[in-house]
């Protein structure tokens, strides 16, 4: 099926490794001009490369996603290499339940434990940092009369989740910012939705739960207990399948759908 991607502007934050990077190799093999965020410029330069060496078309653009000025920077610059933005994806946030101290990932304590300094990250990287992709990229899609805003979220946002209170809340407050952005904007022939997700087979989980010792195989088994699909499977879903969610939602094929949360998480949480 022909997703309808082919030339389309794609900017998608935190693209430099995980799912980000999955999303953003996804929608190049679907034929999308891809602008690759990321903090670190060299991870955004290594997934361009990736992208390029299979024949497509890609741009590393460095810019910090919590701050407004370097993303509307980075808007600029992808608009006046490729003509306009057709679609931004917020993907950039720190794995849930986790903190990321000097390159390490480590579990957060409970709420009452944290400090705002620790709310603060989750707020402007998952909350604030949407806005800003949102505000900086919707004026490009007014102008053309169209166009695809789309954040990952998380089921924790849905249903809350111990040791994610502050994740949680951030990311409920993505949902509602973008169902509420959907109405506004839908006039001008643009969407917004989430796609989102749990806990996957990718380098985070991998970390946590390494399958080389005792206590993380015992931990990855309690894990794919709460994810009925995950017995048929044999372990639990990948950002590959995250991905193919994201490029559908993102494409000509969804041009009816919005202000939606789909969720892709092997039937771990089912919320009307």
């Amino acid at each position: 099926m022909d997703l309808g991607l082919k030339g389309k502007v794609a900017v998608v934050s935190g693209a430099g490794r995980g799912l980000g990077r999955t999303i953003a190799l996804t929608l190049a093999e679907e034929g999308a001009r891809v602008a690759v965020n990321d903090f670190y410029l060299d991870r955004a330069e290594a997934v361009a490369k990736e992208i390029k060496d299979k024949g497509g078309e890609a741009l590393a653009v460095q810019a910090d996603v919590t701050d407004l000025q370097p993303v509307n920077e980075m808007m600029k610059k992808v608009a006046e290499t490729w003509g306009t933005v057709d679609i931004v994806i917020h993907n950039a946030g720190i794995p849930a339940g986790t903190l990321e101290t000097e390159g390490l990932l480590t579990l957060v304590p409970l709420f009452h434990e944290t400090e705002k300094e620790t709310w603060e990250k989750w707020v402007n990287l998952d909350f604030y940092g949407l806005l800003n992709m949102a505000k900086a990229a919707i004026p490009y899609m007014i102008e053309q009369k169209g166009g695809r805003i789309l954040s990952v979220g998380s089921d924790a946002g849905r249903v809350g989740e111990p040791r994610q209170a502050v994740y949680s809340g951030a990311k409920a407050g993505t949902y509602g910012f973008l169902k509420a952005v959907a109405k506004e904007v839908a006039r001008y022939g643009i969407t917004a939705n989430a796609v989102v997700s749990s806990a996957m087979d990718d380098t985070f989980l991998a970390t946590l739960l390494p399958a080389d010792t005792p206590e993380g195989q015992e931990r990855r088994k309690a894990i794919m207990r709460v994810y009925p699909l995950s017995r048929a499977r044999g372990g639990l879903g990948t950002t590959q399948d995250v991905a193919n969610a994201v490029a559908f939602m993102v494409s000509e094929r969804a041009s009816w759908i919005t202000g939606q949360l789909l969720s892709v998480n092997g039937g771990y949480c089912m919320v009307d």
